[in-house]
């Protein structure tokens, strides 16, 4: 499995988000890890 796989399977089953919006050098975010913080 490539990297580029991972990623994908990854976005789609929404573990991971991606938030530079480039098609290069993209940056992803762990969401849930993210939201344990953001909660109130």
């Amino acid at each position: 499995m490539t990297a580029y796989k991972l990623i994908s399977d990854l976005e789609k089953l929404e573990i991971l988000k991606e938030i530079s919006g480039g098609q290069r050098n993209k940056l992803y975010v762990f969401k849930d890890y993210l939201d344990l913080f953001n909660e109130k």
